[in-house]
């Protein structure tokens, strides 16, 4: 029998409850606490891009055991696809709540297509700014978390397909029409 662990606060006594279930310790258990806390916790130091923006989480996931029921078997089947470890909880639109409707597993490579734009993003593409100074087209890639600059171009349209060409090759994904394809996946469906 599984055990539960879930601090839940009663709204009469303000008292706390602890329910064990046993997921203290796991990945997804943590991905949840982490959630709660960069959207509710303005002490967190992940708060001013979370919580800060108005970021919330469905008022059904503040339980564990709502979380869990909504979103365990697609983190189970997302971890044996690309393994546990390369996983994390995404938001879909990223302006949008984490709650179901919103909410998927993906790779960090998925993710690094899914982060919204920089406040300073001048072109309206992910990775491509305009250089004042220069008067050209400058993209960047994050690769292992260290940004690495691609080149400077004249002309916006040849700066974004070389950006992508840099995604397909070092995320293995490409975006089509806002949507994120993986080349590994699709590789495996046409051998």
């Amino acid at each position: 029998m599984t055990r539960l662990s879930v601090v839940v606060m009663s709204k009469q006594s303000e008292k706390r409850v602890r329910i064990n279930h046993g997921d203290s310790g796991t990945r997804f258990y943590k991905t949840w606490e982490n959630m709660l806390q960069r959207c509710s916790n303005p002490n967190s130091s992940n708060y001013m891009n979370y919580g800060g923006r108005g970021i919330q989480v469905d008022e059904r996931w503040k339980e564990y055991i709502n979380f869990k029921a909504d979103m365990f078997d697609a983190y189970q089947e997302s971890a044996k696809q690309h393994g546990e470890k390369n996983i994390t909880i995404d938001r879909i639109n990223n302006e949008g709540n984490y709650e179901t409707n919103n909410c998927r597993w993906s790779t960090k490579a998925e993710q690094a297509l899914n982060r919204r734009r920089r406040s300073d993003n001048t072109s309206g593409y992910t990775g491509v700014n305009h250089d004042k100074r220069r008067n050209k087209w400058v993209t960047n890639i994050s690769i292992d978390g260290k940004q690495k600059q691609i080149g400077s171009y004249a002309d916006i349209d040849k700066a974004v397909r070389i950006r992508r060409a840099y995604e397909a090759y070092y995320y293995n994904t490409i975006q089509l029409n806002d949507n994120i394809l993986d080349l590994q996946r699709i590789g495996e469906r046409t051998s």
